[in-house]
């Protein structure tokens, strides 16, 4: 199954192949909803020298994923291009994973808020072309 964790930068969790969704809707938010809980065993966590993941929800009502993260360097101190960097990881991560993807199919939404050190955040999107 795949394990829910994210990272802001450069480098993106490997994760162990998911098996595809089953039929019904209660399926698909079990599936997600065990992964969340083993990967928020584990935070928080420092995945990079920017960038503390602070755990992951799942809300199965409005059929949404999102993960918490916060950004530990001033702005100034990300590397140029890191916002869109970040949405192609995004994308890459939950497009190329058959159980996410299936899940966008099924109505579901990932995204990542990332909650910067001046006190503003960026929510980012998962979007499969």
């Amino acid at each position: 199954m795949m394990r829910i964790a994210f990272v802001l930068l450069a480098a993106t969790v490997a994760m162990p192949a998911a098996p595809a969704f089953a039929q019904s809707g209660d399926d698909i938010c079990d599936i997600l909803t065990d992964e969340v809980r083993t990967a928020n065993q584990e935070v928080p966590l420092m995945v990079d020298d920017y960038t503390r993941e602070d755990g992951t929800l799942v809300s199965c009502s409005d059929k949404t994923v999102n993960t918490k993260l916060t950004v530990v360097v001033a702005s100034s101190g990300l590397p140029a291009g890191w916002r869109e960097q970040r949405q192609n990881e995004l994308n890459a991560l939950y497009c190329e994973d058959e159980l996410t993807a299936d899940g966008m199919s099924e109505g579901w939404t990932f995204t990542q808020t990332i909650a910067m050190p001046d006190g503003t955040s960026l929510t980012l999107k998962a979007v499969c072309e």
